[in-house]
């Protein structure tokens, strides 16, 4: 085993005794990975999970993760109540994923004592997350569907179309030519 895989298998570990909800077969969890896993929380991953260095994880509800999803350096998941996320998602670098944002109030009390409004976040199977792009609460995004970089989502993107913008908007159908399936390899002679 190649000192890489064992540090990530050691800090995988490390993360099974800590969260007994945590139901995960190994994965690859970079350095510099944080979790903050609540006692309530509940946590389901599929094979093949790759999330690379400094990827920040806050989970105190529902998350779901299918098989072959890959988080880039830098990624940000907070789960206050229900993530789901589809097979073959790959998520680029600094992407942030919160199911959350602090509760409004024409008040004038403090921010940190609001609390939280919360919606569920649903991403479709073979998504396509640019750089630095963010999802916000209680949106749905469509199978086969790309999030350009720098996107601010805000409301459902239906499936096989490209968003970019803030907040982002539809530019079309997504082709073959913007993303290929996880594990899809060099593309067919022509393409």
């Amino acid at each position: 085993m190649r000192p890489r895989n064992l540090a990530a298998l050691i800090r995988y570990l490390r993360l099974r005794v800590r969260c007994p909800r945590f139901r995960a077969r190994p994965f690859f969890i970079g350095p510099r990975s944080t979790f903050d896993v609540s006692d309530d929380a509940d946590v389901t991953i599929g094979r093949r999970l790759t999330l690379l260095r400094d990827f920040d994880g806050r989970f105190k509800g529902e998350l779901v993760i299918g098989d072959d999803v890959w988080f880039s350096p830098g990624c940000t998941l907070a789960v206050h109540e229900s993530v789901s996320i589809g097979s073959n998602c790959v998520f680029a670098e600094y992407v942030s994923i919160h199911d959350n944002n602090h509760a409004e109030s024409a008040l004038a009390e403090p921010l940190a004592a609001r609390g939280f409004e919360t919606g569920p976040i649903r991403i479709g199977r073979n998504v396509w997350v640019g750089a630095k792009a963010t999802i916000l609460k209680g949106v749905t995004i469509g199978d086969n569907a790309i999030v350009g970089a720098n996107s601010v989502v805000t409301r459902d993107v239906p499936a096989g179309v490209t968003v970019a913008g803030a907040p982002a908007r539809e530019l079309g159908p997504a082709s073959a030519h913007d993303a290929r399936p996880v594990g899809a390899g060099a593309p067919a002679s022509g393409t």
